[in-house]
């Protein structure tokens, strides 16, 4: 199961670099530190890279978590329990799961625009080595635009989202999961 990088630690580096460049700066502007002005360039040259790699290595992340997920296959996947507001349906039946797995499989990185997942659905995959644990939430703005997040693999253990599906029967679907007709 591939884990993201800690960007914590490029963060760390462009606040170092920014401190850094604002004591030198500070520094040569009183006339107690003799830098070339190149130095100060260089830091903060150092500053953005910083900035700029965390950005490329979060996306290369959310890349390969969407790429996994999209390996996943029904037939390894012992069962799936679903979840929402503290009712809970296992499916084992791997015609089911292979049905939401084809409607989420279109992922895709989406550009922000201000809204927020709602009606969020848990779904756990339990395959025989591990699980997969994430969530599916239709977007506050969007009715058929879906938010995906991988569980504890984000930031403090927190959701990660890795992409955003459309699809006109996602929700549906995963009511019916959740509520099967009996």
């Amino acid at each position: 199961m591939y884990e993201p990088h800690p960007i914590g630690l490029f963060i760390l580096g462009f606040l170092l670099a920014g401190v850094a460049l604002a004591t030198v700066s500070v520094l040569r502007g009183t006339g107690r530190l003799k830098i070339p002005q190149w130095v100060l360039f260089a830091i903060g040259l150092v500053a953005i890279l910083q900035l700029l790699l965390a950005q490329a290595i979060r996306f290369y992340d959310k890349w390969r978590m969407r790429e996994e997920f999209r390996q996943l296959s029904p037939g390894r996947i012992a069962k799936m329990v679903i979840s929402q507001d503290g009712r809970t349906n296992q499916v084992a039946d791997p015609a089911r799961i292979g049905e939401l797995l084809a409607l989420v499989r279109p992922l895709a990185g989406v550009a922000a625009h201000h809204s927020h997942p709602v009606n969020q659905y848990d779904v756990v995959f339990e395959l025989p080595n591990y699980s997969y644990r994430w969530r599916v939430g239709r977007d506050s703005e969007r009715p058929e635009e879906y938010w995906v997040e991988l569980l504890g693999r984000g930031r403090a253990g927190q959701e990660l989202e890795i992409g955003r599906v459309h699809s006109a029967r996602l929700g549906q679907f995963l009511e019916d999961l959740q509520n099967p007709k009996r």
